[in-house]
């Protein structure tokens, strides 16, 4: 089957986890140089753009502002302690940014990419490596 991204999504081997309208924990689950995909505790609603916080080093973050495309139920996190709570998973495609953060998730992706690549996305990387972000 033909892949219909545009750019090879990652796999964090790490849990890695970033913000969403500055409050809500979000779990990376993969991100590629267009978006990202996330699992949070509250449904977010398709079609509305957000900033999502995304951490850099120990204590920096890179801030974006990105489109949720859509939302879903996943799962259910057993590890509450007042029963289980719904997880929704959610697919984020990053706005237009400047240079400066353009370069900045490039250097979190190149971690990333260090660690881990979904199977068969490597064709796509390849592809993508020299794809010019929207300005």
């Amino acid at each position: 089957m033909k892949e219909r991204r545009r750019a090879a999504r990652l796999l964090p081997e790490q849990e890695i986890f970033g913000r969403i309208k500055a409050t809500v924990p979000a779990r990376i689950v993969d991100i590629s140089l267009f978006g990202v995909q996330v699992e949070v505790p509250s449904a977010l609603r398709p079609s509305v753009e957000c900033n999502i916080s995304l951490p850099v080093g120990e204590q920096d973050e890179l801030r974006l502002r990105a489109r949720i495309q859509r939302c879903r139920v996943n799962g259910f996190d057993q590890s509450v302690s007042l029963g289980p709570a719904v997880v929704y998973r959610a697919g984020m495609e990053f706005e237009p940014m400047n240079s400066t953060k353009k370069k900045i998730l490039q250097g979190i992706l190149a971690q990333i990419r260090i660690d881990g690549v979904m199977p068969g996305s490597e064709a796509v990387l390849e592809m993508c490596e020299d794809q010019p972000f929207a300005s």
